[in-house]
C-alpha cells in the first residue's frame, strides 16, 4: 500500500491459464480455459465501462483494469465450449493490468 492509501503491484494478470487447486471444478463449464467469445466480451465492457468513466469526468478518481493483450494460446475445443455454446473456439490468454481485491 502507498503512502496515500493506493494499492499497487508489479506483475501482470493473465486469464485463461487455469483454474486454482481449490476451485470447484464439478461444472463442466469451469475449465480455467477463456474462449475467444467470453474474451471478447470483457474488453468490450472493460472499454465500454471507462469510456462512460471518462465522459463523466471521473477518470482522475475511478477507472477500470485495462488490458494490455489478447493473445492466442495455440489450443481450441475439439467440441463445443461448454461456457460458450461454441463449436472449435479458440482458446485466448487474456494480460492484464494486475489489480487488488482488496475485499475478497
Amino acid at each position: 500500500i502507498n503512502s496515500d492509501g493506493s494499492m499497487q503491484a508489479s506483475l501482470l494478470d493473465v486469464k485463461g491459464l487455469g483454474v486454482h487447486e481449490l476451485a470447484d471444478t464439478s461444472s463442466p463449464r469451469c475449465t480455467g480455459f477463456l474462449g475467444l467469445a467470453d474474451a471478447l466480451r470483457e474488453l468490450g465492457i472493460q472499454r465500454l465501462v471507462q469510456r462512460l468513466i471518462e465522459v463523466d469526468g471521473l477518470a482522475d478518481r475511478i477507472g477500470t483494469v485495462p488490458f494490455y493483450a489478447m493473445l492466442d494460446s495455440g489450443l481450441k475445443y475439439t467440441g463445443t465450449n461448454p461456457a460458450t455454446g461454441w463449436n472449435g473456439e479458440r482458446c485466448v490468454l487474456l494480460v492484464r493490468q494486475r489489480q487488488s481485491r482488496l475485499f475478497d
